[in-house]
């Protein structure tokens, strides 16, 4: 067995772990998301996505991360081997094999799930913040790393679990620019601005919305569509 097919073994092992640790965190948002939105009577979560990213994926991160002894250049066209890098290298260096995604109606809701977490049992380990400070492309989310209890034959062991939470209209942006920079890798100076200008734009109407949902509607005139007599 060569020693990429070896890795691969070895990390199709790994992600046994990292399928239980998201399952748990499924099962503990789909409770807090149950118990907020009772709370509150209204929508908060309007959508939860799961995935696992896969060995090819977590492979060419680590080449394009250039972790550890992995060498960008001549990689690619040769065999890896134990000197680039090991499955404890992934287990070290990559907290997003397992990846949860929240959407929200409301980009204040981000915040409000946030803080919600921070009260329960869940383990935040790091937070990136890039609403407060937006990617240079203008994606906006926040990245928050939890560090999920499990239960295996060697005992307790805790695996990374990356959530991202953000709203519907940065969620739509984001497809958006998976699709273009799919089809293009290297988009042009022209192509770039005009993304972050939407960028900007669906911030704005994010704080409109907010802005309509929170209007107190007792203080509008109420008018009828009866005909006067």
């Amino acid at each position: 067995m060569g020693y990429l097919e070896q890795l691969e073994k070895d990390y199709n092992e790994y992600l046994i772990e990292c399928r239980s640790a998201m399952r748990i965190t499924l099962a503990k948002l789909e409770n807090l998301r149950e118990h907020l939105e009772h709370t509150n009577d209204r929508i908060i979560f309007d959508n939860v996505e799961s995935r696992i990213k896969t060995f090819d994926s977590a492979v060419n991160k680590c080449r394009r991360k250039n972790y550890e002894h992995v060498t960008k250049k001549g990689l690619m066209k040769r065999e890896i081997t134990r000197d680039d890098f090991t499955i404890d290298t992934i287990r070290t260096h990559m907290q997003d094999i397992a990846g949860v995604r929240i959407t929200t109606v409301f980009q204040d809701d981000i915040y409000f799930i946030y803080e919600a977490i921070k009260k329960t049992d869940m383990i935040i380990s790091h937070t990136d913040d890039y609403i407060v400070k937006p990617k240079k492309n203008g994606y906006r989310s926040l990245h928050i790393i939890l560090m999920v209890r499990i239960s295996t034959n060697d005992g307790a062991k805790l695996v990374p679990v990356e959530v991202q939470i953000r709203d519907k209209a940065m969620d739509l942006w984001a497809a958006m620019d998976h699709i273009i920079r799919y089809k293009n890798p290297n988009p042009s100076p022209d192509a770039e601005q005009k993304f972050l200008e939407l960028s900007e734009t669906l911030c704005k109407f994010d704080e409109s919305v907010i802005s309509l949902r929170d209007f107190d509607t007792n203080n509008l005139i109420s008018f009828s569509t009866k005909s006067p007599e």
